[in-house]
């Protein structure tokens, strides 16, 4: 439960708020350094209110799961929201004898990694429907003619000079339905439709063969982004069957699917759990992918969300920690508090674990407690701020024999136990987040009460502040040295020539491949600017901490002091955002725009290279160290200014500076 109520906290809130607006008004009457400085920190205590009172009001979180492609995160999904049915199997034995077992399959499409197409939103509803946000028409054709040619290649491979790409797994199953040319298995091996398709045709008729695949796609007739199940359908067979077909492009009059959204009956999601939201299955993370625009939104921008990253219980946190890492960072706020961690161990790994004398402890219990030490262990050494609470297990087939049946062996289990288990931990979670930031009005309180009984400053606390607004001052000019924006930023664009012609193909953005070269410059950027500023960060707030050592407990300044290093915190996190966002938007909006063939040279330069001979990768990288080479002035100028305006100006202010 909530420490305080939402009213109450609303209450205590206003009540703060008030009396902080009304100590700015007495100060306001004064002029002299104790009152400038308090009014600063006055009204930074206000901004940090009003975050806090809207985060406390959030009613409902929605559950984001972000994970390792084939890491098990759309398995533990449906088990947990028991989206699972039992259908009758029937196996047969090494001995030759046939049996009938009742095996559980997820309603959502789950396999080896790389099953699901799209990020799925889960949305408790009145009634029962799914939804898509579907590829346009224009951009299913080029998805079609780029499998073309990746098949007119195979057919015909004299005809094309340069190797295409292979769409990714699970966009080539769809296309593949669209166009109704599949692989099928005959006698034990695999028959290629398509590539029978394209061998129909002479290597002169490679256009007759794009116009065919197209017309094959019938795009006109795609446009139906909705479906409901007929009343007397069971609801459970009928979504499974749904989400199947959606998810390989097998459903009549409906494109390829960028989003799903299940829009699921208390018949099919019995979810009582009045503090989450929609639970949402982004698409899986690749191996190479540091970071994606989606999750920035989920992990970063969006407050309503809580982020739980999956992992394999072996490999906790190794896959993930690179991407957690880049968001709690020492000076971020309000985020490590609605991220956690679930491990899902298979059965019996927990047991595997080495205790301290060098055995198997051979207990689940104690498995998963000495692996969550060592994941927090982890995580420490790197700095990152995740709390002990956070990290969470759950054995999603831990019921379940390795066919897929109930293990009715094992009475010590209980399947749906297990499953409310780790609502009642994500719950917490939220309640422990709530409780930090409850904890932390009472604190702001208390510095409200200390700055408005706190007397004027001393003669040596004038000078003290004086001289540290001085020394401060002396930071203003950064010495950033060489820049290697435009280069590091170069090598984050793909590697492969065949990504690279898609990439080009898209302008820029290759979802499927989690490529944004947009959103790589907002990435980089932020890097690059923490990396080259964060020593005179620290040495300013040395500089503050000296402040500390030299004042006495009771002074005013104490409280003025903690207000002023908070600032000093979000000021610099708020910097590497917003100018790791404007360097996205020059790239966007001047670099490479407009995204349009016939409106930019540099996009047809890059597009029309393909096809042209030897040295594709290198001649398009020079095209682009070109377009970006004036970058490397600009983003110098811009931390100066930004580091001036955004830092330096703002504690000077704090501290008195007209």
């Amino acid at each position: 439960m909530r420490l305080i109520a939402a009213q109450s906290i609303n209450a205590i809130i206003d009540s703060i708020q008030a009396q902080v607006n009304s100590e700015i008004r007495n100060k306001q009457q004064l002029d002299n350094l104790s009152s400038l400085v308090s009014i600063q920190a006055l009204q930074d205590l206000t901004a940090r209110l009003a975050k806090i009172r809207s985060i406390l009001n959030i009613q409902r979180y929605n559950l984001v799961f972000i994970g390792q492609v084939g890491a098990g995160k759309t398995t533990a999904i449906c088990h947990l929201l028991n989206l699972v049915r039992e259908v009758d199997v029937e196996r047969t034995l090494r001995s030759g004898k046939k049996i009938k077992i009742k095996q559980t399959k997820e309603l959502l499409s789950t396999g080896a990694g790389k099953s699901t197409i799209c990020e799925v939103v889960i949305r408790p509803a009145k009634f029962t429907y799914v939804e898509i946000d579907p590829y346009e028409s224009s951009e299913l054709q080029q998805l079609i003619e780029e499998f073309g040619l990746w098949i007119w290649q195979k057919a015909h491979p004299a005809t094309v000079k340069i190797r295409v790409e292979i769409p990714p797994d699970e966009l080539l199953r769809a296309i593949r339905n669209i166009v109704e040319l599949p692989e099928t298995i005959v006698h034990g091996k695999i028959e290629d439709c398509a590539l029978g398709f394209a061998s129909y045709f002479t290597i002169d008729r490679y256009d007759d063969f794009k116009q065919e695949l197209i017309q094959r796609g019938k795009l006109s007739a795609r446009t139906e982004t909705n479906i409901r199940p007929d009343r007397d359908l069971d609801e459970k067979l009928w979504l499974g069957e749904v989400f199947q077909f959606l998810n390989v492009a097998k459903l009549a009059n409906f494109s390829i699917p960028k989003r799903i959204y299940l829009n699921l009956s208390d018949k099919i999601l019995d979810f009582s759990h009045q503090r989450i939201g929609n639970i949402i299955d982004t698409r899986g993370l690749d191996l190479a992918t540091k970071d994606r625009r989606d999750l920035a939104c989920y992990i970063r921008e969006s407050d309503e969300s809580i982020c739980v990253f999956t992992e394999r219980f072996p490999s906790a946190p190794a896959n993930v920690i690179q991407i957690i890492g880049k968001y709690l960072t020492p000076t971020s706020k309000d985020i490590n508090t609605k991220i956690a961690l679930l491990v899902m161990p298979r059965k019996g790994e927990p047991e595997k674990v080495i205790g301290a004398d060098g055995r198997a402890v051979d207990d689940l219990e104690q498995g998963l407690a000495l692996r969550k030490a060592n994941i927090d262990n982890v995580f420490s050494n790197e700095n990152i701020n995740l709390p002990f609470g956070n990290i969470l297990f759950y054995d999603a087939l831990q019921g379940y024999l390795g066919d897929g049946s109930l293990d009715r062996s094992d009475e010590s289990i209980d399947i749906e136990l297990e499953r409310q288990h780790v609502f009642i931990e994500i719950e917490r979670v939220i309640v422990d987040r709530e409780r930090q930031l409850e904890n932390e009005v009472e604190i702001l309180a208390q510095q409200l009460e200390q700055i408005r009984s706190g007397s004027d400053f001393s003669q040596f606390e004038h000078e003290i502040v004086i001289v540290s607004g001085q020394k401060i001052r002396e930071f203003s000019n950064l010495n950033l040295g060489r820049n290697s924006f435009s280069a590091d930023y170069v090598d984050m664009l793909p590697e492969h020539h065949c990504v690279l012609r898609a990439t080009n193909n898209r302008y820029g953005q290759y979802e499927l491949r989690d490529i944004d070269i947009y959103f790589n410059g907002r990435y980089l950027a932020e890097s690059l600017i923490r990396q080259s500023t964060q020593t005179y960060k620290s040495d300013i707030l040395e500089i503050i901490s000296f402040i500390d050592t030299k004042i006495s407990a009771g002074s005013t300044l104490a409280p003025l002091m903690q207000r002023l290093r908070s600032q000093i915190d979000e000021n610099y996190e708020r910097l590497a955002i917003d100018l790791g966002a404007e360097i996205e938007a020059i790239l966007s909006d001047r670099l490479f725009a407009p995204k349009d063939y016939d409106e930019s040279q540099f996009w047809q330069q890059t597009i029309d290279r393909w096809g042209q001979g030897s040295g594709y990768k290198g001649d398009v990288l020079s095209l682009y160290t070109q377009q970006v080479k004036s970058l490397d002035e600009i983003f110098v100028d811009s931390i100066q200014t930004a580091w001036s305006e955004r830092m330096i100006q703002p504690i000077l202010t704090f501290l008195g500076d007209r």
